[in-house]
Parts: structure tokens; C-alpha cells; sequence
């Protein structure tokens, strides 16, 4: 379902990985059957280990989608010829724009209804 990277199922398959993510869909013709029917539902968790860090996602390898490389020219030659040069590690605990966007979809009743 993903805009850019399509890494995410509409419904949970063998495993949820967040809180709030979708595990299934009712369809009922009105809302006191979708309650009926919701209550049938039973679900069994068992917990999964924690991973509330980039550092601990890389070393478990369960990154959200694929290592993407953004590159233009040669940078090690650049650094090479540079007349200054930083190393070091930095970390502010900023997060992606998309984590905080809600998901969405467009649905288009069949039928010609209204």
C-alpha cells in the first residue's frame, strides 16, 4: 500500500508489527451487524521483541524497505581533492515525514449507488 515502496499488506498476514495495524475488514449492510459481527472476532497475540531504534532495526535487518542510495558524481573523489573533511556519526532522532501521515484509500461504490 505504500505510495513510493509498496511494503505494506492491507491486512495483517501471519504477523502484526504495530499497534493499530489492520488485521481485518467487516462488511455489513448496516452498522449494528458490523458490531454483531466484530464481536465475533477473536484474536490471539503473542508478543514480539521491541525494535524502537534505527541502530537495532539495522542489526536485526528489519528495516521498514530496501537500502535506497541517493548519489550524483563521484564522491570519494571529491573527498579526495577536498580541501576539508568531517568524520564522525550523527544522530538526532528525526523521523521521516510519511511515519506520521495517516493511511489512506478511495472507495468507489459498485452498483450505482449512492
Amino acid at each position: 500500500m505504500g505510495p513510493v515502496v509498496h511494503d505494506e499488506v492491507c491486512l495483517a498476514i501471519d504477523e502484526v508489527i504495530c499497534v493499530g495495524q489492520a488485521i481485518a475488514l467487516i462488511a455489513a449492510e448496516s452498522d449494528e451487524i458490523a458490531i454483531a459481527a466484530e464481536k465475533l472476532i477473536q484474536i490471539e497475540y503473542e508478543p514480539l521483541e521491541a525494535i524502537l531504534d534505527l541502530k537495532t532495526a539495522i542489526e536485526k535487518n528489519t528495516l521498514l524497505g530496501p537500502v535506497r542510495t541517493m548519489q550524483r558524481g563521484d564522491a570519494d573523489a571529491a573527498l579526495k581533492t577536498a580541501t576539508h573533511t568531517f568524520k564522525g556519526e550523527l544522530e538526532t532522532g528525526a523521523q521521516e515525514h510519511w511515519y506520521l501521515e495517516t493511511q489512506s484509500c478511495l472507495c468507489i461504490p459498485g452498483e450505482h449507488r449512492k
